[in-house]
């Protein structure tokens, strides 16, 4: 079961849920460990979207220590939401840094990092994996490739997925299809899985009714228990633990 937590941010408590990683029923004191992150805060993002609580609830259902987060100014977190409007990748990075830190405290024992995100989350993910050297794995879902750059992922520095659903109006299928084939995936594997009439919330985009989650969840899932059978990328990253430069809170 997952608990909440409140963790300190740049900007005050964040809000959180997590979930120790269990073998057997029992708690793993090395189990590897997840930050999962949620879409934009300014169009009504939270923790609780049923997309990334799918991929949050995929991850615990494999053994991940794994967390998610309200960024500041949503939920009980505490700052300024507006802060995104001027300042969107600084302050997501803040917050995530924060979060990954707090990780690093509650689980000393850990055997290895990812991080995932869900549209805005998917985009600051990978801003988080180009700075923390002990993130080993991604998975990158609806990433807005339609608004946002991505041209700081280079070389893509570990193995990991995108998902994109097929029908997505937010983040169009053509960009994500041309920003995931000109990133550099030399000696890492990624993974690219499309989800046929999927709109940007995984529901049909002809009929809201029927939705796509259960897939999502499968294709996650799936995803998670092959890369830990395998751990296919490239040599690990040396694992250290990067406490909180001053540029990480500049503009908050």
């Amino acid at each position: 079961m997952s608990r909440e937590v409140y963790l300190q941010g740049p900007s005050g408590i964040i809000e959180g849920k997590v979930q120790d990683g269990m073998q057997n029923g029992i708690i793993d004191p090395s189990a590897p460990t997840v930050l999962v992150l949620h879409p934009d805060p300014l169009a009504g993002g939270t923790m609780n979207n049923k997309v990334s609580y799918t991929i949050f609830k995929a991850f615990a259902d494999t053994g991940f220590n794994t967390l998610r987060i309200n960024f500041r100014g949503v939920g009980k977190s505490k700052g300024n939401i507006n802060d995104f409007i001027k300042y969107p990748e600084q302050s997501g990075i803040a917050d995530a840094s924060a979060a990954l830190d707090w990780l690093h405290d509650q689980y000393p024992s850990t055997s290895h990092y990812w991080i995932a995100g869900f549209s805005f989350g998917s985009w600051i993910a990978m801003h988080m994996l180009m700075r923390r050297p002990e993130i080993e794995g991604f998975i990158s879902v609806a990433p807005p490739a339609t608004n946002r750059n991505f041209n700081f992922v280079d070389p893509c520095p570990v193995s990991g997925m995108f998902v994109q659903p097929e029908k997505d109006s937010i983040a169009k299928l053509e960009d994500v299809d041309k920003m995931v084939r000109s990133l550099d995936y030399s000696d890492v594997e990624v993974d690219y899985r499309i989800v046929p009439d999927a709109d940007h919330f995984f529901q049909n985009w002809k009929n809201p009714s029927v939705n796509y989650l259960n897939q999502l969840y499968d294709i996650v899932y799936e995803f998670i228990n092959i890369r830990l059978a395998t751990r296919i990328s490239k040599p690990i990253r040396k694992k250290r633990r990067r406490r909180k430069k001053k540029d990480d809170y500049d503009n908050d």
